[in-house]
């Protein structure tokens, strides 16, 4: 069975192959030198727009220079003044969409004497690791001292459960220094 797309080879269509073969190759040509007039053009036209843009940063290098004389390239960096200038404006912005009683408490966290404080304690006595030991050991010690007092009849003060989350809290707080004077800080 014989296939109606392939063309039977013969001497007419031979040449007719040739022929046609001859006309692709031709309009190959003609597009290859175009493309490479547009190249030689394109490059012109990026070398020239290379020297303007070298003439314009070169007009404004004398305004924009830092201390070690290189352009900025227009990174700059904020200063302490301005950084405290935003974060009062972002603070004002965002209170006046506040209520009454959130905005006065916002006032006193966002204390700068507040936020020292706060971040001391956060680092050294409110540790995650502190914090969540103490709240299993309060949970665990205070039912295991509840039903020992209810077992042999003893009335309960009420402190226990205070005692029990600073007992494990230090137990927390001890493992945490631990752990991190032995393995060292993670990133």
């Amino acid at each position: 069975m014989s296939n109606p797309e392939v063309l039977k080879p013969n001497g007419e269509r031979s040449v007719e192959v040739a022929d046609a073969a001859g006309e692709q190759l031709k309009k190959l040509q003609e597009q290859r030198e175009k493309h490479t007039d547009q190249g030689e053009r394109s490059g012109e036209s990026l070398s020239s727009a290379r020297r303007e843009t070298e003439a314009a940063f070169s007009r404004e290098a004398g305004k924009e220079k830092r201390s070690g004389g290189e352009p900025t390239g227009g990174v700059t960096h904020a200063t302490k003044r301005q950084r405290k200038d935003s974060y009062s404006s972002t603070m004002r912005q965002i209170r006046s969409e506040m209520s009454v009683p959130a905005r006065t408490f916002s006032k006193v966290i966002h204390n700068p004497t507040v936020e020292k404080v706060s971040d001391v304690v956060g680092g050294t006595a409110a540790r995650p690791n502190a914090v969540l030991a103490g709240s299993v050991a309060a949970t665990f010690m205070t039912l295991f001292v509840f039903l020992i007092a209810k077992q042999y009849g003893y009335r309960l003060s009420g402190f226990e459960t205070i005692a029990t989350f600073l007992l494990g809290w230090s137990i927390g707080l001890i493992y945490d220094y631990a752990r991190l004077m032995l393995v060292g800080r993670r990133s």
